[in-house]
């Protein structure tokens, strides 16, 4: 190809591939528009095993580990109830990833003998997204 046509070409190529980008750059459509950007999947959590109460006043809580996508961590959260809708006793970093034990609900309510009680643990990672899991267990505290 003599020189002379090749200048021209590339006169031409410049301004159709500049303009080729704006095309481009104008059909880009974000994969997320709003909110948060992180959009991994729920914690997965199988729930409460066991609780037990064998010393007075305390329940003894297991689980098995939840598997957090979001890769932030995860807390877990435990609702009680004595008859009524549960409350929550703590969403903050409640006792390590297998269990606990706890002596209040609420805040404020012991564990009486002779109740009983029926508690949920939920995971939640770190974007605040729950397992949403509803596995109950009751425990007659001692």
């Amino acid at each position: 190809m003599p020189l002379g046509t090749l200048k021209k070409c590339r006169s031409w190529i410049r301004p159709a591939l500049s303009c080729l980008s704006i095309l481009a750059a104008a059909f880009v459509v974000p994969a997320c528009t709003s909110g948060n950007q992180n959009h991994a999947a729920p914690p997965a959590f199988g729930g409460l095993l066991t609780a037990t109460s064998t010393i007075a006043g305390q329940v003894d809580l297991t689980w098995s580990p939840a598997v957090d996508f979001a890769g932030g961590g995860i807390t877990y959260a435990i609702f009680v109830g004595n008859g009524g809708s549960g409350t929550e006793v703590s969403s903050g970093s409640t006792g390590s990833s297998t269990g606990t034990s706890i002596t209040t609900w609420g805040g404020v309510n012991t564990f009486q003998s002779g109740n009983t009680y029926w508690i949920i643990v939920q995971a939640v990672d770190s974007l605040g997204q729950s397992d949403g899991n509803s596995q109950e267990r009751s425990v007659l505290a001692k």
